[in-house]
């Protein structure tokens, strides 16, 4: 696949095809050495103490990586016979925390989801497992942005509602089925298409769909791509987002096939987090059969701003607590 082409648009950030996948992932992965201490409360102060790969930390922080994953964080599932429903997520729940103040990630919720909660509990619901949903199996995830129906990043104004979400994080509690979380880079995807291609993906000629995680239903009439001074942003969704015409439907899923080709497969272990550019980085996740006995795969999920000036609280009482508009 060659980027040189003079119809082509250069927009990711490597001159090549990915790398060989063993090592692309390498650069991303990063060992905090939290299996070294006795008392991993100290990791709650500074996370990244005792890590030797502080540069790819640094890179992420600048916007120069679009994920990273902390491996061997010293927060994993010491005991793997307790259920779901019996491990405390507090600790957990305060890791994630404090990496995020330390990459300068502001937690944010959104009104019509999760119950105006920070922390989502991502396992498998028998209620939900044939929808498009973090609390399904059975049905695949196609490559998506999470919360796509609201404004991007580099869209937003203060005459506009809350952004859709900068962050996306997953800690991973149990997840013995190896069920890997999937990332493409959507600038890199786009560089395989012709410049009267991303003009139409540019052009407001997809009907967006709001996801099934909320409570609400509606949709808008929008662009997959924005670009603008503040960057390149996408709100792309191969489930619920629809083309109008025959020639956007037709560009869109050349996109999604090229996605599909650039797939990334993480795979988290108990203890690892992830957290990844969402407008930046389409995710996905194939299909498996829950068993819905208290040990099927669980992982937390926190969605992160860059500045809570990007979102509009619900209530003065719950700054984090956002309008989903």
């Amino acid at each position: 696949m060659s980027l040189t082409n003079k119809d082509k648009v250069s927009y990711g950030k490597k001159p090549t095809t990915f790398l060989n996948q063993p090592l692309y992932n390498c650069l991303h992965n990063v060992n905090l050495n939290g299996g070294l201490v006795d008392d991993n409360l100290s990791l709650l102060f500074n996370p990244f103490l005792l890590s030797n790969e502080k540069d790819s930390i640094e890179r992420f922080k600048k916007g120069e990586m679009n994920f990273i994953v902390f491996r061997n964080t010293g927060f994993n599932l010491k005991d793997n016979t307790i259920s779901n429903d019996d491990v405390n997520t507090q600790l957990a729940s305060s890791f994630i925390a404090s990496i995020f103040t330390q990459l300068g990630i502001f937690p944010v919720t959104y009104q019509g989801e999760n119950n105006g909660l920070l922390f989502r509990k991502v396992t498998p619901i028998k209620s939900f497992e044939h929808t498009q949903s973090s609390l399904g199996a059975k049905e695949h995830l196609g490559f998506h942005v999470d919360n796509n129906h609201m404004a991007l990043s580099n869209e937003h104004n203060k005459n506009t509602g809350s952004v859709s979400p900068d962050y996306l994080s997953l800690f991973c509690i149990r997840n013995d089925e190896d069920i890997s979380t999937d990332l493409s880079d959507i600038p890199l995807a786009l560089s395989q298409l012709s410049a009267e291609e991303i003009a139409i993906l540019k052009s407001p000629r997809f009907r967006i769909a709001y996801p099934d995680s909320f409570d609400i239903q509606g949709d808008i009439i929008a662009p997959v791509i924005v670009e603008n001074e503040h960057g390149l942003c996408s709100r792309f969704d191969s489930a619920f987002t629809h083309p109008i015409d025959n020639e956007a439907k037709i560009v869109f899923n050349k996109l999604n096939h090229h996605l599909k080709a650039s797939t990334i497969n993480i795979n988290l272990d108990s203890g690892d987090l992830l957290i990844f550019r969402n407008q930046q980085m389409a995710h996905s996740r194939r299909s498996f059969t829950p068993q819905y006995n208290g040990y099927d795969r669980f992982l937390l999920r926190v969605f992160g701003v860059d500045s809570l000036s990007r979102v509009k609280s619900v209530s003065p009482t719950t700054p984090y607590y956002s309008i989903a508009v």
